[in-house]
């Protein structure tokens, strides 16, 4: 079904199986389900959030972030 969709649609076919993509995908899902305690790098004000020390070194609040945006 897939197959006949992409070709369908002229879409270019995927380069890995399918089973590597579900894969991935689900595994993305996991990992933005977990909450991690942070500290706002500008304010040190506590909040939650999805990403880690390592995949994101310097983090701001919600107030911070807007502050820096606006």
């Amino acid at each position: 079904m897939e197959l006949a969709f992409l070709r369908n649609m002229n879409l270019p076919l995927p380069r890995r199986c399918p089973f590597c993509r579900i894969s991935e995908k689900f595994n993305q899902w996991v990992k933005n389900l977990r909450v991690i305690d942070r500290v706002c790098d500008k304010c040190s004000a506590k909040f939650q959030t999805n990403y880690p020390k390592e995949e994101a070194p310097h983090i701001l609040c919600k107030k911070c972030y807007l502050k820096e945006v606006v």
